[in-house]
């Protein structure tokens, strides 16, 4: 026959592991919302970039020496040439913090990559491992047209 007083003992050691493990799990799961919320920004960024026409953004990179990396596709009617990249930090695309000119034709329908070697500044550029988010307006031609496109998401990603 057991006493009162262990018994008692026991069932509070017994609530007291429980609370304990209950509270583990909540920090921990606390602990990874930072990069549960990082990753549906990355989906939601994605998404939005990978529907607009007439280019769309399939990838993106970028490097801690200031180079990105576009992955792109033309899906126009008929080629379009790619006659500038801005990047800036900030949706103020008015003001972008660099921007790279070019002369990159696309057909239609057809991909390519635009790789800029240190298009970013120095004082505009990621750290390696670290998040990066840049909105991009993208100039062209269409029919020898200039047309603009301001982008409503920045493009985000890890830096690499």
């Amino acid at each position: 026959m057991t006493s009162p007083k262990a018994q008692g003992a026991t069932e509070y050691l017994v609530i007291f592991a429980v609370v304990l493990i209950i509270a583990m799990v909540a920090v921990g799961l606390l602990g990874f919302a930072p990069s549960i919320f990082g990753s549906a920004n990355e989906s939601a960024t994605s998404l939005y970039w990978s529907s607009q026409k007439p280019i769309r953004l399939d990838s993106w990179s970028a490097a801690a020496d200031g180079t990105v990396s576009l992955s792109m596709q033309n899906n126009g009617m008929g080629q379009i040439v790619l006659t500038q990249v801005s990047f800036s930090r900030s949706s103020d695309l008015s003001n972008p913090d660099i921007s790279s000119t070019l002369s990159l034709p696309i057909q239609a329908g057809r991909s390519t990559t635009y790789t800029g070697p240190q298009v970013l500044s120095p004082a505009n550029r990621c750290a390696t491992g670290t998040s990066f988010s840049y909105y991009l307006t993208l100039y062209y031609t269409d029919n020898g047209q200039p047309k603009v496109f301001p982008g409503a998401k920045p493009i985000v990603g890890h830096c690499g």
